[in-house]
């Protein structure tokens, strides 16, 4: 279940749970792990899958292409998705991105540059309408 706060209301808007259907087909019974927004929807994954939900109409979907990667730890700067991961070929470290609006996957240049143990831990996070990152140790 997910609630929202409408500030213009100062209230609590509890019919955010998808019905049971879309539960049981969709969402299933694990809890979202990740959530980001993006326009006016909210973006979530759990462990196998990723969803939108759409206050306007409170109305969950499934996004296949969004669903591709498994994306974590993401942040959300100028409406694109950033998140760190780990290339399937060749095993890099990349900055993936995701535009929801073109509904497709790329990949930010430059963190090679970076020393390798810096980039095998590093989060993104949005600050002040720029991407950074945290390195971690």
């Amino acid at each position: 279940m997910m609630v929202v706060f409408n500030t213009e209301t100062q209230r609590w808007e509890p019919d955010t749970e998808p019905d049971t259907e879309t539960r049981r087909n969709t969402i299933g019974t694990a809890l979202p792990c990740h959530a980001v927004v993006m326009g006016d929807k909210i973006y979530t994954r759990n462990s196998q899958n990723s969803f939108v939900y759409e206050p306007k109409e409170s109305k969950w979907q499934k996004d296949k292409m969004l669903n591709s990667k498994k994306w974590t730890n993401a942040c959300v700067v100028d409406g694109v998705l950033y998140y760190h991961d780990r290339d399937e070929d060749s095993y890099e470290e990349v900055l993936r991105t995701y535009d929801p609006k073109k509904r497709c996957w790329g990949v930010v240049n430059g963190l090679e540059d970076f020393p390798a143990e810096m980039r095998w831990s590093s989060e993104t996070v949005s600050y002040g309408g720029k991407l950074a990152l945290f390195f971690l140790n």
